[in-house]
């Protein structure tokens, strides 16, 4: 199952959960495809995706 089609099967806390699990596990297996393989790597990019979430949004409607 591609990773967009498990987000959109996400209903409940137990799904989230396993989803997570499944982001884990390919990072662990597959590290050279992610581009943010650090917790501090991560947090940046998710703190300038926050910062420009409204335009996103604006240009998505």
């Amino acid at each position: 199952m591609e990773l967009y089609e498990r987000v959109e099967n996400i209903k409940s806390r137990e799904d989230l959960i396993k989803f997570i699990n499944h982001l884990r596990k390919d990072l662990q297996s597959n590290s050279a495809e992610w581009e943010n393989i650090t917790l501090e790597d991560y947090l940046e990019a998710m703190e300038a995706w926050i910062n420009d979430m409204d335009g996103y949004y604006l240009n998505n409607n």
